[in-house]
């Protein structure tokens, strides 16, 4: 489940459109992660400052991700390449780890002045810590944020990927307000703290069972409401919250829990079930939508005992 984002690259897979100095491009060179033969071979090996970039859709002090799939030449050892920006003086450099595996990498950065600027595969600087000067290249994106989101194709123009919505009706009876368990399995796209949530709740923000990423980094919380009054709020550490993690709550009267991959790590004894759960959300009330990944979703109408629990988030 991803925001509205726009690719800010025109031509996210024809590098022959970027700028290059002292670049050789070899367009179609082997299969890219589409499956199709139009991957690019990018040898930066010319000079020391051979470098292949662009310049577009960059805003003075906002902050931008541009991301690529790299992988190595199958002649090459694994080793290390420059990702890179301008920043009006100098490039600074982010090496990433190639292998013969496509990967996705991204790198983050403010521009913070109208001063020329550029970002794109870069020897310019010091390259005592490079040991490839050649990779294959393939869906170029930039974005105006602080992170990136899934792959945008361009082919002559900007495109925008619209928010994602998904609804289904008629669920109601599959809810349980008097006790339950809310399942996942997910993942969050950032870790900015930005509140997103993922909820069972009757239309409003006063009855609900809820996960949430929230300010605090690297933390997943859980809040039980009834009636208005917040029975449970919880919250426990992860150690990333980039990474997917099995979670669950319990609910019934006087007897909630909090699961994290097999381990119960919160319990609450007292407060009231909510009253009237008909809604499953991917936010609460129309607003913190939950911005990430979810492999898995599940809703039980009982409370599952702790050996069934352990086994769920295992």
């Amino acid at each position: 489940a991803e925001p509205q984002r726009t690719n800010l690259l025109p031509y996210s897979e024809d590098f022959s459109q970027w700028i290059d100095a002292d670049v050789t491009l070899t367009a179609n060179a082997t299969t890219s992660p589409s499956g199709s033969l139009d991957a690019t071979l990018v040898d930066l090996s010319s000079t020391t400052d051979s470098r292949l970039v662009n310049n577009v859709g960059v805003v003075a002090s906002t902050e931008d991700t541009l991301s690529f799939y790299l992988k190595k030449h199958e002649s090459d050892s694994d080793g290390t390449f420059p990702l890179a920006y301008y920043d009006g003086s100098n490039y600074i450099k982010t090496y990433v780890n190639l292998t013969d595996v496509w990967q996705r990498f991204d790198l983050t950065f403010t521009n913070p002045s109208n001063s020329p600027f550029g970002y794109g595969l870069s020897r310019k600087g010091t390259t005592s810590d490079e040991t490839l000067t050649r990779c294959y290249a393939w869906g170029g994106q930039l974005e105006q944020a602080s992170y990136p989101t899934s792959y945008i194709p361009t082919s002559g123009s900007t495109v925008t990927r619209n928010q994602d919505q998904f609804t289904r009706d008629g669920i109601g009876s599959l809810i349980n307000s008097t006790e339950g368990v809310l399942f996942a399995e997910m993942s969050a796209l950032a870790n900015d703290g930005t509140i997103r949530y993922l909820s069972i709740n009757d239309g409003t923000s006063s009855n609900r069972v809820t996960f949430l990423y929230y300010s605090s980094n690297n933390n997943i919380r859980v809040i039980v409401s009834s009636g208005g009054t917040n029975v449970v709020d919880k919250n426990s550490g992860v150690s990333s919250v980039l990474d997917f993690h099995k979670v669950a709550i319990k609910w019934k009267e006087n007897d909630f829990a909090f699961w994290i991959d097999g381990v119960k790590v919160q319990t609450d004894t007292s407060g009231l079930a909510p009253i009237g759960l008909n809604k499953l959300s991917f936010d609460i009330s129309g607003s913190g939508n939950f911005f990430g990944k979810v492999k898995q979703l599940q809703v039980y109408k009982t409370a599952l005992t702790d050996v069934q629990l352990a086994a769920l988030t295992s």
